[in-house]
């Protein structure tokens, strides 16, 4: 069919003889060990381009309508995006070198590198001492050689200029060359080529626009031409355009697998994966970075599952079939078309446009093809939509199709009444843009994975009246099917019969001569097959015996065999040779006049037919495909008497014979026979409330029992259903992990030998009911503050998207992912009474564990008016508005399966409303909102599948809610305090002295202890430079070298320049200072000094053990992150001595920000013992009460199981227990915006000097 994925190390049982037989893994049970595979490797392109580009960050380029071409690249049916690929510093010069030679070479400016040549290790000296070529080419490179700038060309943007003629590891002149120079015939381009635009199409000066079309121009001929050539385009940027050095990086071309990988990756990686193409030593940091590895065809793909793409032309596929029928012309067939139409009315009508789409040959055992047993994990149709507009639905066809069949073949069109198209669609989209439209038909593939001859295709019919057009497999960019999938195990075994291999002695063979017709050849070490030597022809014989048969080592007469290859060592080339089965016995000591004149090909004796037949034969190993003779030989083991091997051109053929160097192979690969397992004895399935139990009784001999539900009916095999249990128990409780929906379920049990091998079948059935009495939950209604006096539920087309229930005290929100764009199911709350004058509401918000998903939940306070206060939850963001406002970002970064606090503080006598996550204050909003006396919880109809969420601790307060900075140090805070609750025992200095600097008593820094840690409250209301400070003097100054160590905890805010500032002083105006700016850390050795990047992308909320390690008669520092050395290690410093340590708060942060300073400590030397376990950050959230006593704040737990969870009262909700109240674990990037200004097209530097008296007076240079 097409090779565009290969599996990689099948597991087989080796039954050679003398080897120990190895138990297969078993797929999808937790308590078995992991499928076996081979480590992906990176394969070798023929020819590598690599293009960067400058100055702009992910979000700025992918998805931007202004670069359609490096987009289309990124979507590529061979095309890879790297979603977390980062610069490694600033400005543009470092970068380019990390990319060319693993270093900056100590360079941190734009400016002519000092100490030139550079003769460090490089890329392309690497590759000129492998013997391969490498090529730089530039825009704008006014010569070969040209070492200089030149109008637009700039050489900062050239690494390679600086190792130009070095007496080591040099690159010659010639090969720094313009971009004019860039060869059209691709096939004669160097192993390696870096192409660097100048600073007006690279996107510096120029726009993004103008950089994505010199792009197109300049390099589509070569991408195009490298996706069928062996070869590779990577398409990178030096920096972002912002802060955090997202930018980025998209792999193209021959070997690629599709997809979008989150690995985070940097230019030393993109090196790394480089040099192990072409097998190079490594540069710099390059020899501790991971190579790219899952982006090749064959490896584990973007989510570890294997990737099959399907598209018309692409790696030899062709089975696309597409047509569309419409009724404004009913007769016309449009199976040439190379656009299709789907139209509710096309032109003035009259009726429809209606598409049909298949791919055929997807399920199978070929390359390429999807396995049967495999699990699909996800299934994506890719259309290129020219023409846009309204939604359209795919309906499984259900009745057979040619893309020659017209409106009227049809019989009026397509009708999806369940007979020709199924009623319900298998996916709908929304609205339809231009581009690439991406529709999940994961469910279409499983269904025809369990049945392949139910593979019809869609029909795809319209929405609206609006059609829409996009490209048939006849056009300019085919459909494509994007099918991830988990194989099932290959439990086949593999046996290998070689002379004198793990004692194996059946092989036997010789050769017959015409020319010497008595000549006997057992003996000989080579095997001649000519058609004509010493007067006559040659042939060959060859036989394995003992093949078949229970013994270790043989093919058992039962199994079914899957391939045999015989492998011959050629020592001397020749034309193509035939294997014929002999029909005879005969023996090694036979002669040409024994067989009576050679041997006859009769069907007497040797088969008239060929089994095999090679082509022209080359030197070295020839794999023959034997799997027929082998076929025919277990039929009817008692017929193996081998093969006659005999010429066909008088250009002959040796091989080593079972006395040569390397004897002929025959390799066998089959399925074992079945094993046969009795069924378990009996079974039984109990429904109750939210749960199943089940129990059994398990067959004698296998005691292993694998259970499987599935809804409708019974399961028909092991794994056609849920999983729901495998060991070695007699009774189970099924729960779906929490709470089991209303339903019937329908289980079946299988005995297992553990290896891969099931028995039949036994069948129970239970009724599953889940009941609640109250339905409301009980945080909902509290004695004190507002209650509730009724639930509506608003859903108007009665499909119950929403649904909301009660379970362990919280409310349990489930938003379906059938629903359709805003449709906007609802249920609305009524506060009873109705909060006015000043109100607090809060809630606990437990986020969906769906990461990739678009959270569609919308909370909303109002009166049944048109003024409202609306949160809304969209993809890993929360956003708030105003009165149907635009919509403000609160915050980013969510984590799923987390749980957050929201409080929303209103006023409704001036409208102020004041917005609190997890007790910092994020936004303020004005409202029209006159008093709230509903609550509505809206399905804004945008998820892909089925979302949960989950809300605790619902509750309205009168007044604002009291979140109060932690009191003053001083008065109140001593050393002494510091002494016993910061330092610990191991710690050589104590604290003296401890006051507090606050020259204007605003209290913008304040301190306190607080569960043996010291906690800081940095004031947003801190103007710049106010510099309240917190001064910690040590009972005596520490020299020499010493270390200084503390644990600190992250703000939760993630927004914020975090504004904190510790420095370690010697009281004589020397420093070590270590300050955290958004999500970077800094230091500077001395005031006035340039500030540089410790640490990047600190997660919020998170606790990190800094090390500073010091010597000050050498007069360096080292610093350690989690006990990992950065790459800050041996900055100098002019520090004397450690007499004090001041923490300054530097004021520019826009909201209070809660620091925790634990285990600080100095001790001599320069080894740590490891400290104690670090202390819990958690925050408290206000419980509600029944009672009437007040709210309390109740500190939550690290960790808890959930509790077993009552039953609810709505139909089809999956309840879970709510997580524990605490702070949620962040992961991945945030998205920072700056209020000083937005950046601009132009230069780096220009756009960083913009932003720096906002973002970085801190750092106290232009980046």
């Amino acid at each position: 069919m097409r090779t565009v994925f290969q599996l990689l190390g099948k597991p087989f049982r080796d039954r050679r003889r003398g080897a120990s037989k190895r138990r297969q893994p078993l797929r999808g049970v937790e308590c078995f060990e992991p499928r076996e595979m081979l480590t992906a490797s990176v394969p070798r392109p023929d020819h590598l381009v690599v293009v960067v580009y400058e100055n702009h960050g992910f979000n700025s380029i992918i998805g931007n309508p202004d670069a359609p071409y490096i987009n289309s690249l990124a979507n590529d049916a061979q095309g890879a995006l790297f979603t977390q690929s980062y610069g490694l510093e600033r400005p543009s010069q470092p970068n380019y070198l990390d990319l060319f030679s693993g270093s900056n070479q100590g360079v941190t400016t734009n400016g002519v590198p000092t100490g030139l040549p550079f003769t460090t290790p490089n890329l392309g000296a690497e590759l000129l001492a492998a013997g391969e070529t490498f090529v730089g080419y530039s825009d704008g490179l006014p010569s070969v050689g040209f070492d200089g700038d030149s109008g637009a060309y700039k050489r900062k943007h050239n690494p390679w200029v600086n190792w130009q003629d070095s007496p080591t590891n040099g690159i010659p002149a010639a090969l720094n060359q313009p971009f004019t120079s860039f060869p059209t015939d691709y096939a004669t381009l160097p192993t390696v080529s870096f192409v660097v635009p100048d600073q007006n199409h690279d996107m510096h000066d120029g726009t993004i626009a103008a950089g994505d079309a010199w792009l197109q121009t300049n390099l589509d001929g070569y991408v195009q031409w490298a996706k069928a050539n062996n070869s590779l385009l990577i398409f990178t940027f030096d920096e972002d355009d912002f802060i955090d050095n997202h930018i980025p990086t998209i792999f193209v071309g021959a070997n690629v697998q599709p997809g979008e990988y989150s690995e985070v990756i940097s230019h030393f990686n993109v090196l790394r994966t480089i040099e192990d193409m072409y097998d190079l030593p490594h540069a710099g940091q390059a020899a501790n970075a991971a190579p790219i590895t899952d982006v090749w065809v064959g490896g584990a793909g973007p989510d570890g599952l294997t990737t099959a793409v399907f598209q018309q032309g692409v790696a030899g596929y062709s089975g696309t079939v597409d047509t569309y029928v419409e009724e404004i012309n009913p007769a016309t067939s449009h199976a040439a078309a190379t656009s299709l139409n789907v139209d509710g009315l096309v032109g003035a009508g009259p009726g429809p446009a209606q598409s049909l789409l298949r791919f055929e040959n997807l399920f199978g055992a070929g390359s390429g093809q999807i396995p049967a047993g495999s699990t699909i994990g996800s299934a994506t149709l890719a259309l290129n939509v020219t023409n846009p507009g309204d939604p359209i639905s795919l309906h499984p066809m259900l009745q057979p199709w040619s893309d020659a069949d017209t409106w009227n073949s049809l019989g009026t069109g397509i009708q999806n009444d369940d007979v020709e198209a199924a009623a319900v669609a298998d996916a709908t989209t929304g609205s339809i843009g231009a581009g690439m439209l991406w529709i999940d038909v994961t469910a279409s593939l499983n269904a025809w994975l369990a049945n392949p001859a139910d593979n019809q295709g869609w029909a795809l019919l319209p929405g609206g009246n609006d059609g829409i057009d996009f490209d048939s497999a006849e056009g300019g960019t085919p459909p494509r099917l994007i099918v991830s999938f988990d194989p099932p195990p290959d439990l086949s075994e593999t046996v290998m019969f070689q002379q004198g291999a793990d004692g194996y002695v059946g092989a036997a063979d010789t050769f017959l001569q015409e020319g010497a017709p008595n000549a006997e050849n057992s003996a000989a070490a080579s095997i001649n097959i000519d058609g004509l030597d010493l007067g006559g022809a040659v042939q060959g014989l060859l036989r394995f015996d003992d093949l078949f048969g229970p013994g270790a080592g043989q093919i058992p007469l039962a199994a079914t065999l899957n391939s045999a290859t015989l492998e011959l060592r050629v020592t001397n080339p020749g034309g193509a040779i035939e294997l014929h089965r002999m029909l005879q016995p005969w023996s090694d000591t036979e002669s040409w006049n024994a067989r009576v004149a050679g041997i006859q090909t009769d069907d007497s004796e040797a088969a008239a037919a060929a089994d095999a037949t090679t082509g022209a034969v080359g030197v070295g190993t020839l794999a023959i495909d034997v799997t027929a003779s082998l076929a025919a030989w277990q039929a009817n083991p008692a017929q193996n008497f081998g093969w006659a091997l005999l010429p066909t051109a008088v250009d002959g053929v040796d091989f080593d014979s079972s006395e040569g160097a390397v004897h002929p192979k025959l390799t066998v690969n089959f399925d074992p026979p079945a094993v046969a397992i009795d069924p378990i004895e009996t079974a039984t399935a109990l429904g109750g409330a939210g749960q199943v139990a089940l129990a059994w009784v398990p067959d004698p001999t296998n005691t292993t029992t694998r259970v499987v539900r599935k809804t409708g009916s019974y399961p028909a095999s092991e794994t056609d259903g849920t999983l729901v249990y495998e060991g070695a128990a007699t009774s189970a409780i099924d729960n779906d992990g929490g709470t089991l929906a209303a339903g019937t379920y329908f289980y079946a049990f299988f005995a297992t030998d553990g290896a891969g091998h099931y028995s039949p079948p036994v069948n129970a059935g239970a009724e599953g009911t889940v009941v609640n009495a109250s339905g409301l939950a009980p945080s909902l209604d509290p004695t004190s503050g507002a209650g509730i006096g009724a639930i509506a539920f608003d859903d108007a087309d009665g499909d119950a998207t929403l649904q909301v229930a009660e379970a362990a005290g919280a409310l349990v929100v489930d938003l379906l992912g059938a629903a359709t764009n805003g449709e906007r199911d609802g249920h609305i709350i009524t506060i009873v009474p109705q909060q006015a004058g000043t109100y607090t509401f809060e809630t606990s918000i437990t986020t969906p564990t769906q990461v990739g998903q678009d959270w569609n939940l919308e909370l909303s306070l109002g009166d049944g008016g048109t003024a409202s206060v609306d949160f809304a939850f969209r993809y890993r963001y929360l956003f708030a508005r105003a009165d149907g406002g635009a919509w403000q970002r609160v915050a980013s970064d969510l984590a799923a399966g987390t749980q957050y606090k929201l409080s929303v503080v209103h006023d409704t006598t001036s409208g102020d409303v004041d917005v609190y996550w997890n007790e910092g204050k994020a936004l303020s909003l004005t409202t029209a909102l006159a008093q709230a006396s509903q609550l509505a919880l809206r399905n804004s109809g945008y998820a892909a599948s089925d979302l949960q969420y989950v809300l605790d601790d619902i509750r309205f307060i009168a007044g604002a809610p009291a979140f109060v900075l932690p009191p003053v140090i001083s008065p109140g805070v001593t050393a002494a305090d510091l002494n016993a609750n910061i330092v610990l025992g191991l710690s050589e200095r104590s604290f003296a002295d401890v006051s507090l600097i606050d020259p204007d008593a605003d209290g913008t820094l304040q301190g306190a202890i607080d569960a043996g840690q010291l906690a800081l409250a940095v004031g947003g209301s801190a103007a710049s430079g106010e510099d309240d400070a917190i001064l910690a003097t040590l009972d005596a100054s520490i020299s020499g070298l010493f270390t200084l160590e503390t644990e600190f905890t992250t703000p939760a805010l993630m927004n914020q320049d975090w504004s904190l500032q510790i420095g370690l002083e010697d009281g004589a105006g020397a420093s070590i200072d270590l300050a955290f700016r958004y999500r970077y850390l800094f230091l500077r050795n001395d005031a006035n000094t340039r500030w540089l990047l410790v640490q990047n992308l600190l997660a919020p909320a998170t606790t990190y053990k800094l090390s500073v390690v010091v010597d000050t008669t050498a007069g360096t520092a080292d610093y350690y992150i989690d006990d990992v050395l950065t790459a800050r290690a041996g900055e100098t410093t002019s520090l004397a001595g450690l007499s004090q340590i001041r923490f300054t708060n530097l004021g520019n942060a826009t909201a209070d920000l809660p620091y925790r300073i634990d285990n600080l400590r100095v001790v001599s030397g320069d080894t740590f013992a490891p400290p104690p376990a670090l202390s819990l950050a958690a925050f408290a959230v206000a419980q509600s009460t029944t009672s009437g006593d007040p709210l309390t704040d109740t500190p939550s737990p690290s960790a808890a199981s959930p509790a077993a969870l009552p039953p609810t009262a709505l139909p089809g909700l999956a309840a879970t227990a709510p997580r524990p109240n605490r702070t949620g674990s962040f992961d991945g990037e945030t998205l920072f915006t700056s209020a000083a200004g937005s950046s601009q097209e132009g230069d780096s530097d220009d756009r960083y000097e913009q932003t720096t008296a906002a973002l970085f007076n801190l750092i106290g240079r232009s980046l």
